[in-house]
C-alpha cells in the first residue's frame, strides 16, 4: 500500500510542480544559512549558540517541533590542504545543514513540498526511472532540488525500511553534492518572474 500511495504522491507532486509559478519573492536574496546557523561560521562559533550541543548537532524547533539539526564542515577553498590535514577544525566552515523532519507519510511530504515551494524555486525531481529504483530498495534516498540544489527534501529508506523526511540546507557558495546530484534532472522550464 506504501508503494501506491508513494506513487500517487510521487506522480501528484509531478504534476503540481510542472504548473507552478513561482511567487516573485521566492529565492529572492541568497540563503545564507538556518535561523542562527549561518554559513561560513566556525566550529567554536557553532558550539556556543545556546541550540547546540556541540559543533556538529543542534536541536531547534522548526514546523510546531524540536528537530536534530546535523551540521557539516569543509575547509575554505583557499586554506592550506596540509594544515587542514593536522587541525582539521582549524578553518573549517559550515557548509550544510541536515534537519530531520521525521517519519515519512504521504500528508507531511506534501506539506513540507508546499512550504518550501513557497520560499524556493522547484528546480530538480528525481526521474520515473530513479523512482521505480526507491520504489524496488535499490536507492535508498529520493531527491527533490529547489533553489538549485541548495535546498533538498529527501525520502531516505532506513535499514530496516521506514521511510524518514530530512531537508538539507546547502551553502550557496558551494554546495555539497549529494549523491544522486548528478542523477537529478530539471523539471521542463518553470516560469519564473
Amino acid at each position: 500500500m506504501l508503494k501506491n500511495t508513494h506513487r500517487f504522491t510521487m506522480k501528484m507532486l509531478f504534476l503540481v510542480a510542472s504548473l507552478v509559478v513561482t511567487p516573485p519573492t521566492a529565492m529572492s536574496k541568497p540563503l545564507d544559512g538556518v535561523g542562527e546557523l549561518k554559513f561560513g561560521m566556525l566550529p567554536e562559533t557553532v558550539k556556543a549558540l545556546p541550540g547546540c550541543s556541540g559543533s556538529s548537532e543542534c536541536l531547534y524547533e522548526l514546523m510546531g517541533k524540536n528537530r536534530y539539526f546535523a551540521l557539516s564542515y569543509d575547509a575554505p577553498a583557499h586554506s592550506n590542504q596540509m594544515a587542514q590535514a593536522l587541525l582539521p577544525d582549524k578553518g573549517s566552515v559550515l557548509r550544510s545543514i541536515d534537519v530531520d523532519m521525521g517519519n515519512y507519510t504521504s500528508p507531511w511530504f506534501l506539506e513540507l513540498v508546499d512550504v518550501l515551494q513557497s520560499q524556493y524555486v522547484l528546480t530538480q525531481s528525481p526521474t520515473e526511472q530513479e523512482d521505480t529504483l526507491f520504489q524496488q530498495g535499490q536507492h535508498s534516498e529520493l531527491i527533490f532540488g529547489f533553489a538549485d540544489g541548495h535546498v533538498l527534501l529527501k525520502i531516505v529508506r532506513r535499514a530496516f525500511g521506514s521511510l524518514v523526511l530530512r531537508i538539507v540546507f546547502q551553502d550557496v557558495a558551494s554546495p555539497t553534492p549529494s549523491p544522486q546530484s548528478k542523477e537529478l534532472s530539471p523539471l521542463s522550464a518553470i516560469p519564473v518572474p
